[in-house]
């Protein structure tokens, strides 16, 4: 069974059929494919196990990394990792 593209799979069907060999073909997108999504996507900040690259707005850094928990945990940790280094700076 092979998925039908218009032109395309007559022509594969015609040489399948010179060797001996007989096709069937079904819609490469079906109502099913259109209606039924059994997982919701996940979002950017749910996603785990994750290799990024991150430009930071407020040290001008770009971090890449990979991480083994969600993308949002990391991205809480940078932000205060950032504010507690601000705080730093205020203290000098």
């Amino acid at each position: 069974m092979i998925s039908y593209i218009e032109e395309v799979s007559e022509a594969v069907a015609r040489v399948y059929k010179r060797h001996g060999i007989s096709t069937a073909m079904r819609p490469h997108t079906t109502i099913r494919n259109l209606l039924v999504h059994p997982k919701d996507k996940v979002s950017k900040e749910n996603k785990t196990e994750s290799i990024y690259r991150i430009p930071c707005k407020n040290c001008h850094k770009v971090h890449n990394g990979e991480t083994g928990h969600s993308f949002g945990v990391h991205m809480k940790e940078h932000r205060k990792e950032v504010e507690l280094h601000k705080g730093m700076k205020g203290m000098v």
